[in-house]
């Protein structure tokens, strides 16, 4: 759009009709100052800043905007983007509110003086900003943990202020050293995210801060954060809480009393020193627990902790069974279960009641089918169940939502699955594999369309079971149903007559693939039903 010599903006002549002053008129200046700023809402940062130029009536246009959006992205001819969001921070009008503010640098070049673009950044916005305050530096633009040649305690340190008119803060920045204020409130503040940075004072400055300064807020998440060793939280508002990657933390202590969520995610298994949990959140609904149980009993103390759970999840690293001992009924129970456990076919744990389970398992060259059906026969009230198992690039998933006889179906197939067995004499078995589970996962409900089906494989796999039994006790005979002995399904005879001269470990695995392969091919999706 070009300016004439009067510096306003010219209509575009339309030809064809109309006086002369109708084809000249500046009609989109005449629009309403609502209509102005949601078509400056639309273009980027720097060239909403940019219309100024057009005429008086844009001028100060851009210095009302409800939201203040910097990416280094949409500004790559701006050589110091640093530059930029002071000036606007400064330019914008002061007798208007900042809703939102928002800067993400994702180039390096761009990042310049890091520490102070946040300093001055939080300081010019810290009293002004009614909604959100979002300030993130991506670790590809910034990482003062690497950049160990520039790093001294002025150039640092991030001195936060308080916001206290914002509702949601925002802070990624890896390695800066944070100081949490001193005095104030973020009086109306809902929720806070803070990932990558550290701090010197053991966790002293986020406890207070969360624990005395923030009365309303209801959402944390802390993420690969240092330096904090204790984390005290005493936040009756708070309703989630997400705490991952915590680097040396020995002491987790939460008191929130409306606590709905809570995620612990890989703290105290970063840590060599000793550990303590104090947890009271008597209106807990979910818990998410990815991490080392304390070693010693007398440092837990999980007074406060409801008996019964909307969903739990458990992908405990160390003392697998301790945390499930607190709740008694959970709907939904998931576990994932440990490497260093899937080959122990007896796990002592009791599950709490639950009727839906889902298990994720790494067979990492284990036999897991043992266990699996072992955590399973805990499980009689189960009405849904999920089962992922993965095997390096492969995922087999089965899903079923049968009454009990379906489960008992389910116990059964997951006793003849095919695992990776620890002789070489059975390292070659990944095509067979292949074949049985074409699609690499298949559903349990493709299994169970029919109750027949389910049944017909279900004895006969019983009839397989008792003929390696009767085999493993001196005995050659196998007996087997009139209705398989012919017809289309001989060839499962010739399958349980191998059984009885097992001689070998490769053997052994070999039978099992072509009786699964057999079963596959007879009832399963993908063959001639």
């Amino acid at each position: 759009m070009a300016l004439d010599g009067s510096g306003e903006v010219p209509a575009r002549v339309v030809s064809g009709g109309g006086d002369e002053e109708s084809r000249h008129h500046d009609r989109i200046s005449d629009l309403p100052g609502s209509l102005l700023l949601q078509i400056l809402m639309l273009l980027p940062l720097v060239e909403a800043v940019r219309t100024c130029v057009l005429s008086r009536r844009w001028h100060g246009a851009w210095t009302r905007l409800p939201r203040l959006a910097f990416d280094d992205d949409a500004a790559p001819r701006v050589s110091r983007f640093g530059n930029l969001v002071d000036g606007v921070l400064r330019g914008y009008a002061d007798d208007v509110d900042m809703p939102d503010v928002l800067i993400s640098v994702r180039r390096r070049s761009s990042a310049g003086d890091a520490v102070r673009l946040a300093t001055s950044a939080a300081r010019l916005a810290a009293g002004r900003v009614t909604a959100r305050f979002h300030l993130y530096l991506s670790y590809a633009a910034v990482n003062l943990y690497n950049d160990v040649e520039d790093e001294n305690a002025a150039a640092t340190t991030l001195q936060l202020p308080c916001f206290p008119r914002a509702t949601e803060f925002a802070l990624t920045f890896m390695g800066v050293d944070l100081r949490m204020p001193n005095a104030g409130t973020f009086a109306k503040l809902t929720k806070m995210f803070i990932r990558g940075v550290r701090f010197t004072d053991d966790g002293e400055g986020i406890s207070t801060a969360v624990s005395r300064r923030c009365p309303c807020l209801e959402v944390l998440l802390l993420h690969r954060v240092r330096g904090v060793k204790v984390l005290a939280l005493l936040a009756q508002s708070l309703l989630f809480l997400r705490v991952s990657l915590i680097m040396q933390l020995q002491r987790l202590q939460v008191v929130a009393g409306s606590l709905r969520e809570m995620q612990v995610l890989r703290c105290f298994s970063l840590t060599t020193a000793p550990t303590s949990m104090l947890l009271n959140v008597p209106v807990l609904e979910e818990l998410h627990r990815e991490d080392h149980y304390p070693h010693d009993d007398a440092g837990v103390s999980l007074f406060g902790l409801p008996s019964c759970l909307q969903k739990l999840v458990i992908v405990d690293l160390s003392r697998f069974t301790k945390i499930l001992q607190h709740f008694h009924r959970a709907d939904t129970l998931r576990l994932e279960i440990p490497i260093a456990l899937a080959g122990h076919a007896e796990l002592k744990v009791e599950l709490p009641y639950h009727s839906e389970l889902e298990l994720i398992v790494d067979t990492n060259q284990h036999k897991i089918g043992p266990t699996i059906v072992n955590l399973l026969k805990k499980s009689s009230c189960v009405r849904k169940l999920s089962l992922q198992i993965y095997h390096g690039e492969r995922i087999v998933i089965l899903r079923s939502s049968v009454p009990p006889s379906g489960t008992l179906g389910l116990l059964m197939i997951i006793l003849c699955m095919p695992h990776q067995s620890d002789t070489s004499s059975c390292s070659d078995d990944s095509e067979d594999r292949n074949t049985i589970y074409p699609a690499g996962k298949y559903t349990m409900e493709e299994f169970t369309a029919e109750h027949s089906v389910l049944h017909n494989l279900l004895r006969r796999i019983n009839v397989k079971i008792q003929a390696k039994i009767k085999a493993r006790q001196g005995g050659i005979t196998v007996v087997l149903p009139s209705n398989i002995k012919t017809g289309p399904a001989n060839c499962l005879t010739n399958v349980l007559q191998r059984t009885a001269t097992i001689c070998s470990q490769a053997t052994h695995g070999q039978l099992r693939r072509d009786l699964i392969e057999h079963i596959w091919q007879q009832f399963g999706p993908f063959g001639d039903k």
